[in-house]
């Protein structure tokens, strides 16, 4: 192996949904000519219409996926255990679209012949790679959508929260009634999380604003590292966060996902610059639905889900129908 990987990174690896499933042995013959790829923030990975001989899994750090350059709101964020560039695999291995560093990163590269050579091997490998590969056919759809509107003047302003990075209220306001009615057309099932912070009012007044944006970062740096690269999570409302969950059949399925972020976020360290630690926060998350009633009734159902769970003290799950 051309690369020494830690323990961690093995781990890494070994459950990304890439290489999911996959035995040790055949995920360790893959990476025989491995090599690791730093990116500092903002750098290019990939532009279109560029040809890639290798997929990428990212190891530390996030990306971007969008249709221009200094596209202000991405496509899609990748974070940590996530590939990049399955598609290239397929025809003339171009890429559709941007690939931009969007913290500093580091990435794993995996030749096109290695894994195929897995591929052929590996039958979980193959399921693996249908289904990355559905994902991001959807996202290149998106890439056409969007250079269409840019060519015809409808160009995006900016979205990303400063502090998080997620997205934030405009976006909200204007891009997720779009994913939800493109839900409602293709018939498929969607849910919603809304989440809250707790005391996180007394979080500031305790810690500061310093550590109030770093405690936000951290909980920011956790839900896209456990979410899916089709999720959209966002600034909802004051101290409210959003997570739109696309094509998840039930709401008990949403659920185990936001019982596994919200362990996430409990767990996760909070750091300032001076290297001080803060105590650990949690969060209070809803759970619903998408029905016939619109973006309005999604989001009213979604509060109604949060208030119950605000109302059993906090740092809890609850859903309505």
């Amino acid at each position: 192996m051309s690369t020494i990987l830690s323990a961690e990174t093995q781990a890494l690896l070994a459950s990304s949904p890439l290489l999911s499933g996959v035995s040790s042995e055949l995920i360790k013959e893959a990476l025989e000519s491995s090599l690791t790829v730093k990116l500092s923030k903002g750098d290019i990975l990939l532009r279109p219409g560029q040809i890639s001989e290798h997929v990428y899994i990212i190891t530390r750090g996030r990306m971007r996926i969008q249709s221009n350059e200094s596209d202000l709101n991405p496509i899609a964020m990748y974070g940590e255990g996530d590939s990049i560039a399955e598609v290239s695999i397929l025809g003339d291995g171009q890429s559709p679209a941007y690939v931009i560093a969007a913290t500093d990163c580091e990435l794993i590269t995996i030749e096109h012949a290695s894994l195929w050579a897995l591929i052929e091997r590996s039958h979980k490998t193959s399921l693996n790679i249908l289904h990355l590969l559905s994902q991001r056919i959807q996202i290149s759809e998106q890439v056409i959508t969007e250079s269409f509107e840019q060519h015809h003047g409808f160009q995006g302003v900016e979205m990303v929260d400063k502090v998080t990075g997620l997205y934030n209220q405009l976006w909200m306001s204007k891009e997720l009634e779009r994913y939800l009615q493109r839900c409602e057309r293709e018939n498929r099932y969607s849910c919603l999380l809304i989440l809250e912070i707790d005391g996180f009012k007394e979080y500031i007044a305790s810690y500061g604003e310093l550590g109030g944006d770093q405690a936000l970062r951290t909980f920011a740096h956790t839900v896209v590292s456990t979410q899916r690269p089709e999720d959209q999570a966002g600034h909802y409302l004051d101290t409210k966060f959003s997570i739109f969950i696309p094509y998840t059949t039930t709401v008990e399925a949403a659920c185990i996902f936001a019982e596994r972020l919200s362990t996430a976020i409990s767990n996760a360290d909070i750091v300032l610059p001076s290297g001080d630690a803060l105590p650990h926060i949690s969060v209070s998350i809803g759970v619903c639905q998408r029905q016939e009633d619109g973006l309005q009734g999604l989001l009213a159902r979604g509060e109604s889900a949060l208030q119950e769970a605000l109302n059993a003290g906090g740092n809890c799950v609850r859903s309505v129908a």
